[in-house]
């Protein structure tokens, strides 16, 4: 169940998370929209955040509109340039692969690049880009995580968006993912599709992070011998 608020009484508030509700509110800035949401994930903060940082699995979470997620190094998208053409990009990548974990600062801050691209529906133009996201592990210890995340290139105007994971309540089996995000897709998109767009995959971020984690969290089963 989605639901939209502006200032939600905190006692209510704790009680929708605790039923596993997801809370968001958005709407249009400009050109584009902004939207911004919470959800409680039954699993700590430390295995949500592999979860977040593994582009290059992120199609594998199903999120809607996702046809392709990759990450990619800085070089990649400094040979890249300008062009707004997917296939530039899709040439120079070719069979490369990059893992994101090679980058992590256990602890401390560090940066990654992470190729998207969306399948719309008509009439709106597919739209594909590099975000440049910069990764805050200093609070790890307490359970805390942060990412903070714009366009290095694309056919996308610009995006901008920041991830918060906190133990939720101060259980550290459980974290709570609060996530905002503002965008301008750079083209005429009716207000509808763009609504469609809030309501629709916001949401289904932490639905989607929420179901890999229940399956990651489960222990392996047991082996029978004969």
């Amino acid at each position: 169940v989605l639901f939209w608020f502006s200032a939600a009484d905190t006692v209510d508030r704790l009680h929708q998370l605790r039923q596993g509700e997801i809370l968001a509110e958005g709407g249009y800035r400009n050109k584009g929209v902004w939207g911004q949401m919470e959800g409680v994930i039954p699993a700590p903060a430390e295995l949500v955040w592999r979860l977040f940082f593994q582009a290059n699995r992120w199609k594998g979470y199903k999120l809607p509109s996702l046809a392709d997620s990759r990450s990619v190094t800085e070089e990649i998208v400094n040979q890249g340039g300008s062009s707004q053409d997917v296939r530039d990009f899709y040439r120079l990548l070719g069979n490369q692969q990059f893992d994101p974990a090679e980058k992590r600062r256990k602890g401390g801050t560090w940066t990654g690049y992470a190729f998207q691209f969306y399948d719309l529906p008509w009439p709106v133009a597919d739209r594909w880009m590099i975000v440049k996201t910069v990764f805050d592990e200093t609070r790890s210890k307490e359970g805390t995580y942060k990412a903070t995340w714009t366009k290095a290139s694309g056919n996308i105007t610009t995006v901008d968006g920041t991830l918060f994971l906190t133990p939720f309540e101060g259980d550290r089996k459980m974290t709570l993912m609060s996530y905002d995000v503002t965008s301008n897709p750079g083209s005429k998109i009716p207000k509808f599709i763009l609504r469609w767009g809030i309501k629709k995959t916001m949401p289904a971020v932490i639905r989607s992070i929420r179901e890999q984690a229940i399956l990651q969290s489960r222990p392996p089963p047991l082996l029978r011998t004969q």
